[in-house]
């Protein structure tokens, strides 16, 4: 048997895909994959004898995780998407409330794996934020350098046009295939 745990590391790791900055090809699809996957986990948590408003709370909260980082995603590659939430679709009710809110009001429940659940939840939160950037202070190159020499600088478009040849051909090959 799959644990609750178990699902929601899973969820957690095709969700962390979008914030490394991951392209979805089908909106849609990749919607209703990760719909199926909480509705999993949901019957998961109700088999574990789970009280049904904590179970709601923590897959709406993970509803929200994931339709943040899918906007993030459409957003950062000009995308658009005018389809309702996860969240909107399956706990209307908790859309309301903030993702602090949910999450207090679960690390302080009774039930022993919603608890584990929302220290799993935070852990891959923690994970992911990203390191402190290095200034590093940009000095201009000499003048003598290779790079400002005029004879270097047919050297890029050599390589371009060297690239574009490889392409085509690479395309006629391909289609040459199908």
């Amino acid at each position: 048997m799959v644990t609750a745990i178990h699902q929601v590391r899973s969820i957690l790791g095709v969700d962390a895909l979008l914030t490394m900055e991951g392209i979805i090809p089908s909106v849609s699809l990749f919607r209703t994959m990760m719909r199926q996957r909480i509705v999993q986990l949901d019957a998961t948590l109700a088999a574990s004898d789970c009280p049904e408003e904590q179970k709601n709370r923590f897959c709406a909260l993970l509803c929200r995780r994931i339709d943040t980082h899918i906007a993030d995603s459409l957003a950062r590659n000009h995308q658009h998407s005018s389809v309702e939430t996860l969240e909107q679709e399956n706990y209307p009710d908790r859309v309301l409330e903030s993702e602090s809110q949910l999450m207090n009001q679960l690390l302080h429940s009774q039930h022993s794996l919603v608890v584990a659940l929302c220290h799993e939840l935070k852990s891959m939160q923690i994970a992911r934020t990203k390191p402190p950037t290095i200034e590093v202070e940009k000095t201009p190159l000499p003048q003598d350098t290779p790079a400002s020499h005029p004879e270097r600088k047919s050297l890029p478009v050599l390589v371009s046009l060297a690239f574009a040849i490889c392409g085509l051909f690479l395309l006629w090959f391909c289609l040459k295939i199908y």
